[in-house]
Parts: structure tokens; sequence; C-alpha cells
């Protein structure tokens, strides 16, 4: 029934998207915090039109519209299209799509409960208690039938029990429907963070305390505007973010992603392309390798200028292996000095696209899976993959949470 009004919605957003994206020509790269407000303005009302009656029954109408999400995200953090989706809500503080659309359902049907019994509106609910009480098709019924099928963190099998619609919704108070709407949003909280403390990924996102306004101290935030979003220069900006959500040129993300003609390698094999020595990680990149004399260099200049700025932080050379993650993770979750670490961060990764990978050489190729040659309509082209990949807990694991 409603087919072609989603249809008409995904398309206004991607069409605004587009236009949104545009003035890049004209301003350079659109800071994720102004860019977020202007999605949040003109993108949002498209993808929120008509969900407190529209519900999201039919799956495949609000894929297209969730796919359209995604890629304006990742657009507006300057991240490729194979990244991680649970980053790109509690980055910017913007809840899931899925989630986003019931919680309007649930804020209409608070409306209609504080409303006079004499009122229309009010009388439409009575209508849909007796279909829904009933067992007929009703807005109560679609209401109840999305909360069922909302992702769910892994080993949360059932709906909580608040979340569960009484035959007769006329006995809840707004109270309670309040508290349906902050248990949907803890149930996408919780997702969220489950998927990044279970991929290795976002290793450098475990349990991390953003920097808040003085003279607050920091704290744990699932869905946040980070801190790191704010810096100014836009090449410095997006090397930090490649960095944290593991969209990096290192051998530890780019070894990990199989294809016609390189094989998975194992997380232990992706060794540093300048020292050889050690799995190339960003702790490794920017705080330990000594494979090139520039990198030494880069390295010291800007430790040197944070050695007096970050006093609680060990940052005299050469840093413990063992201490590297913590001093790197304690340079970046502060917003103190913070522009001179996403400028180290940037030469870093600027030197280390100058070398080609080291790739593991084997003594015969792995074998691989077939794959289909003709393109579905509406899919993606099929990436093969070595027939006798182990996956290590790196790998993704968005369809853990996020459709």
């Amino acid at each position: 029934m409603f087919a072609q009004h989603c249809r008409k919605m995904t398309s206004a957003a991607r069409r605004t998207g587009n236009a949104l994206f545009s003035i890049e020509r004209v301003i350079g790269s659109l800071p994720p915090v102004e860019g977020r407000m202007l999605y949040n303005a003109r993108i949002d009302p498209y993808f929120i039109s008509g969900a407190d009656v529209i519900l999201d029954i039919s799956p495949a109408l609000i894929d297209d519209m969730y796919s359209v999400q995604l890629s304006l995200l990742r657009r507006l953090l300057g991240i490729n299209a194979q990244s991680m989706t649970a980053p790109l809500f509690t980055e910017l503080g913007l809840l899931p799509l899925h989630f986003r659309r019931v919680t309007m359902a649930l804020r209409l049907l608070r409306e209609l409960l504080d409303s006079p019994e004499s009122e229309l509106a009010r009388l439409t609910l009575d209508v849909c208690v007796d279909l829904h009480s009933g067992k007929y098709g009703s807005w109560l019924g679609d209401i109840q039938w999305a909360i069922d099928h909302l992702p769910r963190p892994l080993g949360m099998d059932d709906v909580p029990a608040i979340l569960k619609l009484p035959p007769d919704v006329r006995t809840y108070s707004a109270v309670q429907v309040d508290e349906m709407i902050k248990e949907v949003t803890h149930i996408a909280k919780t997702g969220l963070q489950l998927q990044i403390d279970s991929s290795y990924r976002t290793y450098l996102l475990w349990n991390r305390l953003e920097p808040l306004p003085q003279p607050n101290e920091p704290a744990h935030r699932v869905i946040f505007v980070r801190h790191y979003l704010r810096l100014r220069v836009t090449k410095h900006r997006k090397a930090l973010t490649r960095l944290l959500l593991s969209d990096h040129p290192l051998a530890l993300e780019q070894l990990r992603r199989a294809d016609r003609y390189h094989p998975f390698v194992p997380r232990d094999e992706r060794l540093c392309r300048l020292c050889g020595s050690s799995v190339e990680s960003p702790e490794h990149a920017v705080l330990l390798c000594e494979g090139d004399p520039d990198l030494v260099s880069i390295r010291s200049a800007a430790l040197t200028l944070l050695m007096p700025k970050l006093p609680y932080l060990d940052l005299s050379c050469p840093i413990p292996p063992e201490q590297a993650l913590d001093t790197l993770r304690g340079m970046i979750f502060q917003d103190i000095c913070l522009p001179p670490v996403a400028k180290l961060v940037y030469d870093v990764m600027e030197l280390f696209k100058g070398f080609e990978l080291e790739r593991p050489r084997y003594d015969k190729p792995l074998p691989v899976l077939r794959t289909w040659h003709r393109r579905i309509p509406g899919c993606a082209p099929a990436v093969t993959q070595p027939a006798t990949q182990q996956m290590d807990s790196d790998s993704d694991s968005d369809s853990d949470y996020i459709p």
C-alpha cells in the first residue's frame, strides 16, 4: 500500500544527499559536524516521512532506504563502502533507521494516549484497539511486528517484556510508552556497542572514554558526536577517522581483504612493509616502526612537541611495545592537543602509502571458490575468496547485528 511513498522518499533522500555533497565543489570537504546538522535538517525528514503510521512490515521497503542512509554517512565520514556499519552511528550520534522509525510510531502512540477521548484521533485509536484485540490487522499490530523484527544484539533471543503491547493499549500511560522508547534506544545502543567490541577491526575503540567539555570528566558514550570530527584540517581529520574505523592503508586492514588475485592473509602474517619484524598495525606504524629514517624523524618531532602537553603519557622513545596501544589511545582520546596527533597520523599514513605492501609468498596458489559472473540486478558483484580461507576474529561481522 505504501510502497510507492517509500520509494519516492528514498529517491528524494538520495537526490538531496547528492545535492548536499555538491557544495564540496565550492567549499571543499564538508565537515562532519556541520554535515550532520544538514543531514538532520534536509535528509532525515525523508527517511522518517510517515514513519509514525507506515510501519516497516515489508523489509524490502526499508532496505533500500537504509542502504541510502549508509552511503550518505560513509561519504560524510570519508570512508569506503566496505567499512563497518556500527561506527557510522556511534561516531555521528545517530540511531539506525530501523530503530528511528519505530520510535516515531511509539511517540505518536504516546500523543494519542494523552489526547482527549472526544478527539477524532483518540477515536481512531479505539478502533485500532478493537482490531488488535480481535487479532485483525491494525496499526498497533504493525507496531508490535516492527518491534519484534528489530535487529537485536547477539544473545537477546526474545523481545523484552516491556516491548510487548497489551490487548488494550489504552491501559498504558504516556510514561509507560516513554519506557518503551527508552528500551528500543537501549537495544540499538547495546547492539552497536557489541558489534564494535566483538570486532578486532575496531579494537582502537574498545573501552574508550569520550572527552567532554570542561569541567566534565571523560565518560563512556555509545552514540555521540566524536571530538575528533571537529578537527579543521580535512586531510588530518580523515586520516585519523580512517585509522580509528579500520579504513587505513596499513597491512593489518589491507591484507584482510581477499580478492581474485590476492588470498586472505592471517593476522600474524600481515608484516610491516618497512621493517618486516612485526604486524603492520596502527600502533606499530605510528609509535614503534624504525624501518625508515624519515618515519623516525617525523615521529621524534611530533612526540617532542607532545611531551610537555601530555605529561601523563610516557612518550620518550623508544616506547615499549607492550605500552604502544595504550599510548596511542591516550594520544587520540584527549582534546588538549589533538591537532598535532592527527597530523602525525596523517604524515605516517602518507609515508606508508609510498611503499608497496609486503604480501606473503605461498609455495602453491590457494584454490578459489566458484563465482557467478552474471550480474544480479540490485546486487554487488561477487567477490572470489580462497576456499581454504579461515577468517579470523577481525573479519567483517556487520551481519551479526545491522542488516
